[in-house]
């Protein structure tokens, strides 16, 4: 594999069909449709189940519909004709696991503070319920692994 995804320049479809390049995480705007002729990107649309259409970008190396192209040596490429990984693909899977043991409980806990409805009649609902018994789990997880420091 040649890079990473995070690091590289690429030009997405927004929801609203507006098109962005982005350069190390600044959105640009300008000059996009120019950029698309000079590299002779190419786009489709498909209709939605819902009504009206998704456009897509057509990667000039493969011919595949995405919604994204990274610039890779001198073009524009889909993610696997650019042999581009995810930032999280580079680090082994015994450090992914240990990584999401300590931020489980915080994830969960997030997700309670935020809860719209946490209880109903006087009493906790069931996502607040399952939200528990997941912070319970991944707490107790947590000290297992890491006992107390």
């Amino acid at each position: 594999m040649k890079g990473i995804v995070e690091q590289t320049p690429y030009i997405t479809i927004a929801k609203g069909g507006e098109r962005h390049m982005y350069v190390h995480g600044s959105n640009i705007i300008e000059d996009i449709g120019k950029i698309m002729d000079l590299y002779m990107i190419e786009t489709s649309t498909t209709e939605c189940h819902y009504g009206g259409e998704r456009e897509w970008l057509i990667c000039p190396t493969c011919g595949k519909r995405r919604l994204s192209l990274y610039y890779d040596d001198n073009e524009f490429k889909c993610r696997e004709c650019a042999q581009l990984l995810y930032d999280i693909q580079t680090v082994s899977k015994s450090y992914r696991e240990s990584f999401n043991t300590l931020m489980n409980p915080l994830k969960i806990k997030y997700k309670m503070i935020h809860n719209r409805r946490p209880f109903y009649n006087c009493k906790l609902t069931k996502r607040s319920k399952k939200q528990l018994k997941a912070l319970i789990k991944s707490s107790e997880e947590f000290y297992s692994v890491y006992g107390n420091m």
